[in-house]
C-alpha cells in the first residue's frame, strides 16, 4: 500500500492516517460491515441492472432507424 501512495513531503501523515481509519473500521468487525455492505451493494447493482436495461433499448431502437 504505502508504494502505491505518491512521494512528498506528506506521504507519511497520508499512510499514519490512512492505517489508523483501517485500524478503527477493523474494530467494527467483520460481520457489522457486512451486514452493512452487503444491502448498500444490492441496491447499487439493481441500479446498474436498470440503467442497462434502459441503454439496451436506447441503442436498439437507434440502430433499426427508429428514435
Amino acid at each position: 500500500f504505502t508504494t502505491m501512495v505518491k512521494e512528498g513531503p506528506k506521504k507519511k501523515i497520508k499512510v499514519f492516517a490512512i492505517a489508523w481509519l483501517g485500524f478503527f473500521f477493523g474494530l467494527a468487525g467483520f460481520t457489522n460491515v457486512v451486514a452493512y455492505m452487503f444491502p448498500i451493494e444490492g441496491y447499487l447493482g439493481f441500479g446498474i441492472i436498470l440503467m442497462l436495461t434502459v441503454n439496451f433499448l436506447k441503442t436498439g431502437r437507434k440502430s433499426n432507424g427508429k428514435k
